[in-house]
Parts: structure tokens; C-alpha cells; sequence
């Protein structure tokens, strides 16, 4: 009865050694919009150089720029279903797709004489709340 634990452990140990053997890096895909020569490749492909380097070998990210992996909208809506592990895309589309994000979008007003600032909240079309929202 006692050698059963221990054939387990072994066994479980030879299993791990096997798998990390054989271990394959860990691959992502990042898409974007714009040309090959543009600053998203450029930014992209300097972070896949700085991850392989930081990672030894361990991770690799692949590009696909000029919407080979799709559009703004499919690429976020891949990404939110777990399709699609990064995207870079501009903040309109991505508004439009997860309202959450509708947030950062707001201008912020600060006047010396009050000092009170202002968040000017987007107005939604299904809203009939104020658009600007006071705060202390």
C-alpha cells in the first residue's frame, strides 16, 4: 500500500520532466490596422524583441499588421472572446464596442477661480441624464 504513493509521485515527476522537455514557448498573436511601416509595428515589434529578450526564448509575439487578423471592431470583439490575445486599435472603435471605455474620452475642465473640475460625461443615446456632472 505504501509504494502506491510513491509510484504516483514518480510517475508524476517523470511526467514533468517530459513536458518540460518538450515544452513549446508561449505564442501570441498581436494585430493592428496600419502598414508595416507604421509607428504600431515599430511599437509592436519592439515589445516582441523586449518580451523574447525578458522571457529567454520563452515568449514569442507574433504581428499581423495591415488588419490581417480583421478590422478595429472584429480584432476588440476577438480580444473579448478570447480570440485574439492583443490588439492595438484606436480609442473610437473601441468606445463604440465596450462603453466602459467611454470614460477616457471625456474632456476634464478645471477653472483657478472655483477650483472645481468638471467631468463632462458622454451622453448616451438611450440616457437622458446632464452631460456635465459637478464634483468638489
Amino acid at each position: 500500500m505504501k509504494s502506491f504513493p510513491i509510484r504516483t509521485a514518480l510517475a508524476c515527476f517523470a511526467a514533468a520532466i517530459t513536458f518540460s522537455a518538450q515544452a513549446q514557448p508561449v505564442q501570441l498573436n498581436l494585430g493592428h490596422t496600419l502598414a508595416p511601416d507604421s509607428h504600431y509595428q515599430f511599437m509592436s515589434q519592439r515589445m516582441a524583441d523586449l518580451v523574447a529578450k525578458k522571457s529567454n526564448g520563452e515568449m514569442r509575439i507574433n504581428l499581423f499588421p495591415q488588419s490581417q487578423l480583421g478590422g478595429e471592431v472584429k480584432m476588440i470583439q476577438a480580444g473579448r472572446t478570447g480570440g485574439l490575445d492583443l490588439f492595438i486599435t484606436a480609442q473610437a472603435p473601441l468606445v463604440n464596442t465596450v462603453k466602459a471605455y467611454s470614460l477616457s474620452t471625456c474632456p476634464i475642465f478645471s477653472t483657478a477661480s472655483t477650483r472645481r473640475t468638471r467631468f463632462c460625461l458622454v451622453r448616451s443615446a438611450r440616457s437622458s441624464s446632464p452631460c456635465c456632472r459637478s464634483t468638489t
